[in-house]
């Protein structure tokens, strides 16, 4: 069993997580933290860890889509079906985690495809319209974006395959 990939939730008193393991299948989701009481509670019965999106969407992935799912950030309640935001999201089974990041002002970055393929960063408006890549192409095995919304840290692939961090300038012409 793990409890593993913490997110504060927007109030800084709430922690979104994820619970599971081979021998739980019954009990793994994405689960709340309430620092203060210790109370925990399940949030999603997903097989992935969850970000919370501001206004109010619960992420994550399902079946290799990043989805998103009204939820009431207050009650932590979900509200709605989930629907797909982006197909073929990178995701490591292994780990219960997808390639992607939300900032605070809810700025998106996401990377799709497989394992160790080659990927670049892009920037896109919200209608879809590709305005410019973010640096080079890299074996992208993490995403995060800054709490400004200004730079994203990227793991990558290094040499001999060690994991180095990159940070790239976010936007268009970052």
């Amino acid at each position: 069993n793990t409890h593993r990939l913490p997110h504060f939730l927007p109030d800084g008193k709430r922690v979104l997580f994820f619970s599971g393991g081979a021998s739980v299948k019954d009990e793994y989701g994405i689960y709340s933290l309430e620092l203060g009481t210790k109370k925990v509670v399940r949030v999603a019965h997903e097989n992935s860890e969850g970000l919370c999106a501001l206004p109010g969407y619960l992420l994550f992935v399902r079946e290799g889509n990043l989805m998103a799912q009204p939820i009431d950030v207050d009650s932590l309640r979900l509200e709605g079906e989930a629907a797909p935001i982006a197909e073929r999201v990178r995701f490591n089974p292994n780990r219960w985690t997808g390639s992607y990041a939300v900032s605070s002002g809810s700025l998106l970055l996401y990377q799709g495809g497989g394992i160790l393929a080659k990927a670049q960063m892009t920037w896109f408006k919200s209608d879809g319209t590709k305005i410019a890549p973010v640096g080079e192409p890299a074996e992208i095995f993490a995403l995060s974006m800054s709490p400004d919304e200004k730079k994203a840290a990227v793991s990558v692939a290094g040499v001999a395959q060690l994991l180095e961090i990159w940070v790239y300038g976010v936007g268009p012409g970052g």
